[in-house]
């Protein structure tokens, strides 16, 4: 059998990639050799994945965020619907990496790449450095529509806050680690202190997760994702029933909203966080959501119609990823 190839896509425009430039594409170039290729955005990024012509046991390596890794993962659920997937090694070179640092302990963006380039020496043979981590994949779609694909959804306050993120904090420098999780805080200390005059952050939605009734109404926050854990180690969810996907909704009128938004954060319900009291939180391997406005998946923006058709969350899919 002959030894994988090692293929580097990387992002000059993510955060830790543009700090130290040079011996980021020094060291991507070492690794790669002809497999390797520079894309900002999606279109291009989807163009180079498909141009590598991966196996599946060939590695495909993304210097990037968590933006990147969004694109590529649409980009193999469009071209590769029922085909084999390369394993994916996250060398984290965004600003937040939530997905890498969901997948194991933190390591610096150059100390991965010599990692990786250790392990494609000696791939195959006993004691190779690395290991194999597996995770499903969030599968985004609506009929008429191509797919999306990615680790974590979020709508609601979810989206404003990082909307706000965008237009306020990211200027001024805030690193994205924090500057999310405090736009997210600010937009629903807003609604807990301004009440129903903020328009456009409780969206009317109808939800449907797997085998349970249909939620309708006014819904606060809303986060789905097959990571078990958030930005800044947050786990908001506690979740009955079973499958990949852990689903968090708030609704509206949520007893104690901002109150227990700490409660919320670390997934500790007690006997506050109930589905009673407006609080919902379920393990499901489908869920449906009817909304108008937009939605984020990995940090990147989206816009959802209900008029055309709800939106399916599924994770069928399950990605292998390298780590060191």
């Amino acid at each position: 059998m002959s030894a994988p190839r090692v293929a580097v896509l990387l992002n000059p425009l993510s955060g830790r990639v543009r700090r130290r430039a040079a011996a980021v594409r020094e060291g991507a170039r070492a690794l790669a050799g002809p497999l390797y290729a520079e894309a900002s955005e999606p279109v291009s990024m989807g163009d180079a994945v498909v141009g590598f012509s991966l196996e599946a046991d060939d590695v495909l390596c993304l210097v990037a965020g968590d933006g990147t890794l969004h694109a590529v993962l649409t980009a193999l659920e469009r071209s590769r619907p029922d085909g084999a997937w390369p394993v994916l090694a996250v060398a984290p070179g965004g600003t937040t990496n939530m997905t890498v640092r969901d997948l194991g302990p933190a390591v610096s963006l150059l100390a991965y790449l010599e990692e990786l380039q250790r392990w494609k020496a000696v791939a195959g043979r006993p004691g190779a450095p690395g290991r194999l981590v597996e995770r499903p994949v969030l599968r985004i779609a609506a009929p008429g529509s191509e797919p999306l694909a990615g680790m974590f959804f979020g709508t609601a306050t979810v989206s404003a806050g990082v909307e706000f993120f965008n237009r306020r904090l990211r200027p001024s420098g805030i690193p994205e680690a924090v500057g999310s999780p405090l736009a997210i805080v600010r937009t629903l200390l807003s609604l807990a202190v301004r009440g129903r005059s903020l328009d456009g952050l409780s969206p009317r939605m109808r939800v449907h997760v797997n085998g349970g009734p249909v939620l309708e109404g006014p819904v606060v926050f809303l986060v789905a994702s097959t990571l078990d854990r958030l930005i800044v180690g947050a786990r908001p969810y506690w979740g009955d029933g079973e499958g990949p996907i852990h689903l968090t909704l708030v609704e509206r009128e949520a007893q104690g909203l901002f109150r227990h938004v700490p409660r919320l954060a670390l997934g500790r319900a007690g006997d506050r966080l109930t589905p009673e009291r407006g609080w919902h939180s379920h393990d499901t391997p489908r869920a449906l959501l009817a909304l108008d406005g937009p939605f984020i998946v990995d940090g990147e923006l989206h816009l959802a119609t209900s008029a055309a058709a709800p939106l399916e969350l599924t994770a069928s899919r399950v990605a292998r990823f390298w780590m060191p």
